[in-house]
């Protein structure tokens, strides 16, 4: 391996292989701590000498550092904190009052930690004082700013006394909850915007559930580096709440790392391998300031099996690296049950696909095609045998039908090659050279959920319950319970064809994805699986067309 910006090769073939050493781990908090700390630098040039009250804050902050500098940098150090860092440099020279007045709360916390006797004023954000790492005061809501003290360890905002233990709630205190040495924080106003909004306070039961979930997730994970990473290198992890379908959904900011979003998953499984993941794109987010494994070429677009949009190289190294590590967590449960080992043996084929295309970006620094190479080595390690039948088809469906769903999201097909086309249709001709597949431009990331893979994976975790669903036709629960749906999870593939050939006329998507998975099974044309969206915008353009037919005439059969 390349070794540069002292990076130990011990520790740099570890993070190849999306796992981790102490060393390495201490390395990536020195980064991300140094990278806080020339934030603040930098915003602290921006507090204005007239301003006492700022500058009562950067006074009190710099003398919690004096006194206790671990406590300053715990304040410092945290996610939220470089959050907030970054939201008032991004505004250059005009940020919010607002914002720039969360350094007297960052400095109001590490002097809490430190024990400091104090007494400044501090801003109120829709009638909450927040603290970061500690948790929120209710104060008056009509307050732009309220003084917070402190005298002989007891501490005060406004009126609202605080707890002799922070960690706890009081009258008029909030306390961030805690899941063992990580935060749960559902209150810091500088959490990273989610896709999803934030969960609302959670109740004591529901963060007890989480607790609960939580501890049974770290309780499965069988390589003990997976605990020492999510213990060390994440600090917080903010609730989002649940979508409508119920699927989870989690995501790392860049401007807040050591710390994700998430929904609250259900199985101790699908939160252990949550954490697994978020845990790797901190890992990586940190390395990449150390080590540049990509350079700033003109930036290409690839497929990745994991999403529904092209991506650029950094987003499909970013995902090859997450779910390296989370097939080696699926692959240390695939003995568990069916759903463990669709999961790891799905996992296989994503991640070996996606560095097979990353091997050969351009983008990749030399350093960068050391580290994927190692990457792609240890992959290909990874053992598949003794995986039922059963559980290998309905990988095999997964796979081309996440293929097609993209082929036909993202492959642009012009008016004028269909022009071309249709008229060497109509003219009895062959088709010619076809056109070549072309990647349209950034697409925009919609959260969505496969129907037919929930069935699947319902099907997989019990035959039966499928079955009933299915003679019941619960649709309301399930939407994606239709016949060529069912008959597609039960591979039964010429029904599952005649069924969504019957609705092509209607031209949805979703039937489309159907058709060329059901028509790739049944041994009809090629081009169902390696040029879809070819076959369906011919199709659009000839007059109630045989699918079957176009495909296999453009096919050369």
């Amino acid at each position: 391996m390349i070794n540069t910006f002292r990076v130990t090769n011990d520790s740099l073939d570890a993070f190849a292989a999306g796992s981790s050493d102490a060393v390495g781990r201490k390395l990536l908090r020195s980064i991300q701590l140094s990278k806080h700390l020339l934030l603040f630098r930098e915003l602290i040039t921006q507090v204005d000498d007239n301003d006492a009250r700022l500058k009562a804050g950067l006074d009190l902050f710099l003398k919690a550092d004096n006194k206790n500098r671990d406590a300053a940098l715990t304040v410092i150090g945290y996610p939220h904190t470089g959050a907030w860092l970054m939201r008032c440099l991004r505004t250059h020279d005009d940020p919010q009052w607002t914002d720039l007045a969360h350094l007297n709360n960052v400095a109001v916390a590490a002097a809490i930690r430190a024990g400091l006797d104090f007494a400044i004023p501090v801003p109120v954000r829709d009638g909450k004082v927040h603290l970061p790492t500690m948790g929120a005061a209710d104060v008056n809501p009509h307050s732009q700013n309220v003084t917070a003290s402190g005298k002989d360890g007891r501490y005060w905002i406004d009126s609202v006394e605080l707890p002799t233990d922070p960690r706890q709630d009081g009258p008029g205190w909030h306390a961030v909850h805690a899941l063992g040495p990580v935060l749960l924080d559902d209150q810091d106003p500088y959490r990273p915007i989610a896709k999803l909004g934030f969960a609302q306070r959670l109740s004591p039961a529901d963060a007890a559930k989480w607790r609960e979930t939580f501890d049974a997730a770290m309780a499965v994970m069988a390589d003990r580096v997976w605990i020492d990473e999510v213990n060390e290198l994440i600090m917080s992890i903010v609730p989002l709440r649940r979508t409508e379908t119920g699927h989870g959904i989690s995501e790392t900011s860049r401007d807040a790392l050591g710390s994700f979003s998430m929904t609250l998953p259900t199985t101790a499984d699908s939160f252990a391998a949550t954490l697994i993941h978020e845990a790797q794109h901190n890992k990586l987010s940190a390395l990449l300031t150390a080590l540049p494994l990509l350079d700033e070429a003109p930036v290409q677009r690839y497929y990745s099996p994991w999403r529904g949009d092209p991506r650029p190289p950094y987003g499909l190294l970013h995902g090859c690296y997450a779910f390296m590590a989370v097939t080696d967590f699926w692959g240390s449960r695939r003995t568990v049950s069916e759903v463990a080992a669709f999961e790891y043996l799905r996992g296989v084929r994503q991640v070996r696909t996606g560095l097979r295309t990353l091997i050969d970006i351009p983008n990749l620094t030399a350093a960068g095609k050391d580290f994927v190479s190692a990457m792609l080595e240890k992959a290909e390690t990874w053992d598949t045998t003794g995986i039922s039948d059963e559980v290998v088809a309905i990988v095999d469906d997964a796979i081309d039908e996440h293929w097609i769903t993209w082929c036909l999201a993202n492959r642009l097909v012009t008016p004028e090659d269909v022009t071309t086309l249709k008229t060497a249709w109509l003219n009895g001709s062959a088709p010619g050279p076809l056109p070549p597949a072309r990647v349209t431009g950034p697409a925009p990331v919609v959260l969505t959920e496969n129907p037919r893979l929930r069935l699947a994976s319902l099907r997989l975790a019990s035959v039966e319950q499928f079955e009933t669903l299915r003679d019941k036709a619960h649709q309301a629960e399930y939407p994606g319970l239709t016949p060529g749906n069912t008959a597609l999870v039960e591979r039964d593939y010429r029904t599952a064809w005649n069924s969504f050939a019957a609705e092509a006329s209607e031209n949805a998507t979703a039937t489309w994805i159907g058709l060329a998975l059901a028509g790739y099974r049944t041994g009809q044309s090629p081009l169902w699986a390696e040029r879809p969206e070819l076959v369906r915008a011919l199709c659009e353009q000839l007059d109630d067309p045989a699918p079957d037919a176009v495909a296999d005439w453009l096919s050369g059969r």
